[in-house]
């Protein structure tokens, strides 16, 4: 469907004319192609006239050449949009606190602009029955935007480890939201295996630190949590690896 669409397109009036935009704003062929890759059919749009003003919008407010480039390249379809629904985005953005010239700011726009008003609101509604405040939302989604991204299964999920297993508190999600968009399979859960065994076992107090048991890297994991308890726990690390593979 999306490639009959964009052969059907005129290639001197369309895709030329969108071709060379692109490749303008981003200074290369190679990323040029890549960004044509991710989005074919932004080949089919008047990209100066669609495109060129919510540039122009982030320009204005400092928004570094380097990170919009990085957007179009990556998420090119959130440029593909109304510049009010836009600048709304954007505003709303700046309002929440977000550094115009960090990464993060143009991340934040890509989130809400792939969000409704009511897709954000029933997300708000799942940290504030956790607990958060709407001012620990804000600083959660300011820290990791992405945070506001996941489902709300997702989100719940990883709310009910954290806070019910591991026995943290729900400022969690604000003060390290980036836990929450581990993998529930294959981090958070097998990871929460080992602390309740661990737990059981008296090795490790309740209210551990979560960054240790969910936010390090898998070869530290094994390093720093099984291998200097594997003779009080013997085979605890294949344990751990079946739990990772039964996931």
């Amino acid at each position: 469907m999306f490639v009959s669409r964009v052969l059907s397109g005129s290639l001197n009036k369309r895709m030329i004319p969108a071709f060379d935009y692109i490749q303008a704003v981003l200074g290369s062929e190679e990323k040029t192609l890549a960004t044509i890759k991710h989005f074919a059919v932004i080949l089919c749009h008047d990209l100066r006239s669609s495109v060129g003003p919510n540039i122009e919008i982030l320009k204005q407010i400092g928004v570094p050449d380097s990170n919009i480039s990085i957007y179009l390249q990556q998420k090119p379809k959130m440029f593909l949009t109304s510049s009010i629904r836009f600048k709304e985005n954007v505003d709303r953005v700046r309002e929440m606190g977000f550094n115009p010239q960090r990464l993060l700011f143009v991340v934040a726009v890509s989130g809400l602009q792939r969000m409704t008003k009511s897709t954000w609101d029933k997300k708000v509604e799942v940290y504030r029955k956790w607990g958060l405040s709407e001012e620990e939302i804000c600083l959660a989604f300011r820290r990791h935007p992405w945070c506001m991204m996941l489902s709300e299964d997702k989100n719940n999920g990883a709310m009910d480890f954290f806070v019910n297993k591991m026995g943290c508190e729900s400022s969690l999600a604000a003060t390290r939201p980036l836990l929450l968009s581990l993998s529930l399979k294959k981090r958070i859960l097998p990871r929460g295996y080992v602390y309740q065994v661990l737990l059981s076992k008296g090795l490790i107090k309740k209210h551990g630190n979560p960054v240790s048991f969910s936010g390090i890297p898998e070869k530290r994991f094994i390093e720093k949590i099984i291998n200097p308890r594997k003779e009080q726990i013997p085979g605890l690390l294949e344990l751990y690896k079946q739990k990772l593979k039964d996931s």
